[in-house]
């Protein structure tokens, strides 16, 4: 029976639509931390500035880590200030990082589909991540760029002899 339900096409999506929904239920039961509430003013600071035409580089804003406080910004421009939208973005982050893990662990480790997710639920259920995810910090954000940098690095043609040599010998 769990062999029929693993092997659907849409087992996976609805794995990653589960975590979503448990991301966004535990939004709803955070408190916002000092460090946030910096990350957030400095993100409504930097769509403050952006919408006047200015670019950061000439104010002291965003010096601890901008590139996602600017993306946040740049949506803050259009949708307002808001902590829902920028834990929001972060959530989208959180998901998109067990996405690329999970072709990571399936595409390149040769893992079955029920290791894949079952290695994706011990990222996602680790304390680190269930603690960063449903708040506007840029660990998140950062873990998602360095797995999708592992992951162009693994697609490379070159890198599956490479991979084989260092796991192996």
């Amino acid at each position: 029976m769990l062999k029929k339900v693993l092997n659907k096409k849409n087992t996976t999506y609805i794995f990653f639509i589960i975590w979503f929904l448990l991301f966004i239920s535990l939004s709803l039961f955070r408190d916002s931390r000092l460090d946030e509430n910096i990350y957030i003013g400095d993100s409504v600071e930097i769509a403050n500035i952006l919408q006047r035409g200015e670019w950061i580089g000439n104010y002291g804003i965003g010096l601890h880590g901008f590139l996602n406080k600017l993306f946040i910004g740049a949506i803050f421009i259009f949708t307002g200030p808001s902590v829902f939208i920028a834990t929001l973005t972060n959530i989208v982050f959180a998901i998109s990082s067990g996405i690329v893990f999970y072709k990571i662990l399936s595409k390149h480790l040769n893992f079955s589909k029920i290791y894949s997710l079952l290695g994706v639920t011990l990222l996602f259920s680790s304390y680190q991540f269930l603690t960063y995810t449903p708040t506007f910090y840029r660990d998140i954000p950062a873990l998602f760029f360095v797995l999708l940098t592992i992951y162009s690095i693994l697609d490379q043609p070159f890198t599956e002899i490479y991979l084989h040599y260092f796991l192996f010998f």
